[in-house]
């Protein structure tokens, strides 16, 4: 995902002008658009040290959508680390992250990949969540009894990038 250019604030502030449009007009929405806009949000974000109201003019829109997405749980497996990158760059709230960690660890688990799975176990020692041991468990265990060529062929340097 982050093998991605990174757009310029403008060219993020137009991606969000016409989705928000089409979702005014009622048009068919590509939830696959609002998906990118948040992955551009946060590179943006790494890469300037930018907050989003720096950028982005309907940054209270794009908040909102998200946090409305988030906690519904509305986006696939494959966008579960755009959320949860999302949430610990830019919106920075504490439940919020909570929730997709959560959510990661309990619902998606069995569904994500190597790097995502890493990803959730990071961010939870890096948070210090309660339970972060489980997590930390669970993966261990997953990783002991994961098929060693597909362990190495999911934790290659293009996947995990």
């Amino acid at each position: 995902m982050m093998s991605e250019l990174t757009k310029t604030g403008e060219e993020i502030n137009e991606m969000v002008e016409v989705y928000f449009k089409r979702l005014s007009k009622n048009e068919n929405v590509n939830w696959d658009d609002f998906d990118d806009i948040l992955q551009q949000i946060v590179q943006f974000t790494m890469e300037h040290q930018s907050p989003l109201d720096s950028f982005v003019d309907k940054h209270k829109e794009v908040r909102e959508h998200f946090l409305r997405r988030a906690n519904r749980h509305e986006f696939p497996a494959l966008k579960y680390v755009v959320y949860l990158n999302f949430a610990c760059v830019v919106q920075l709230d504490g439940t919020t992250i909570d929730n997709l960690l959560r959510y990661g660890n309990d619902v998606l688990y069995p569904r994500l990949q190597w790097p995502d799975k890493l990803n959730i176990l990071h961010t939870c020692v890096q948070a210090n969540v309660p339970y972060k041991h489980k997590v930390f468990n669970k993966v261990a265990i997953d990783i002991m009894l994961a098929d060693y060529v597909t362990l190495v062929l999911e934790m290659n340097l293009e996947g995990i990038i």
